[in-house]
């Protein structure tokens, strides 16, 4: 050899961005797993990619049946949401478009017996699912970031509070009828007792 040459490519900045990247993806994961809220993201293909403590939670799944449930689950083909007359609204969200579906009473093992898990037991909630798609640079849905809110306890409460106002407008029309009829029996012993007098005269 006469000669070696060699050449020098400055990865400085891509470094920086790689681990900028890392960084931004470790701070999605902690905000994601501290969430009181069930998330899962999706895929493109309607397959979810991950899930949240919070969204086990809410289901009732273990970690293998949070597996199973992955594996096997597809929000394209979710019966429930197809029956509901949601599939559109769905779709929209995987073409781009954020979208808040109206609050459901979501029947858990109905889905985990469709997509084949009858051994896997799901809790039934009533949730608002919220849809959000990330895009990459191109402007191309990345992923799509699936919210569901809880309403349960809300709904209970509300029920609960519809009761009692019931039993309250009850108990008060109860009172007002006997305020009513000891008026009536007043306004009827009156000209009675003058009669009676009369009567003994």
């Amino acid at each position: 050899p006469i000669r070696v040459a060699g050449s020098f490519v400055d990865v400085h900045e891509q470094k920086l961005a790689h681990e900028k990247l890392i960084k931004s993806e470790r701070y999605f994961r902690h905000l994601m797993e501290a969430s009181p809220l069930a998330i899962a993201i999706f895929m493109p293909d309607g397959k979810i990619s991950q899930v949240n403590a919070s969204w086990k939670k809410l289901w009732g799944f273990n970690e293998e049946e949070t597996t199973q449930v992955m594996l096997n689950y597809n929000l394209h083909t979710d019966k429930q949401l197809e029956d509901l007359g949601f599939k559109p609204l769905v779709e929209r969200a995987f073409k781009g478009e954020s979208i808040i579906l109206s609050p459901i009473e979501y029947v858990g093992n109905t889905t985990t017996a469709h997509i084949g898990l009858q051994d896997v037991e799901a809790q039934t909630r009533m949730i608002q699912i919220h849809i959000y798609p990330v895009k990459d640079t191109t402007g191309e849905v990345e992923y799509v970031v699936c919210i569901n809110m809880d309403l349960t306890e809300l709904k209970k409460a509300e029920r609960t509070a519809d009761i009692q106002r019931e039993s309250l407008a009850r108990i008060d029309r109860t009172s007002i009828m006997g305020q009513l009829t000891g008026s009536i029996a007043h306004e009827l012993n009156q000209p009675l007792i003058g009669i009676l007098a009369n009567s003994q005269a």
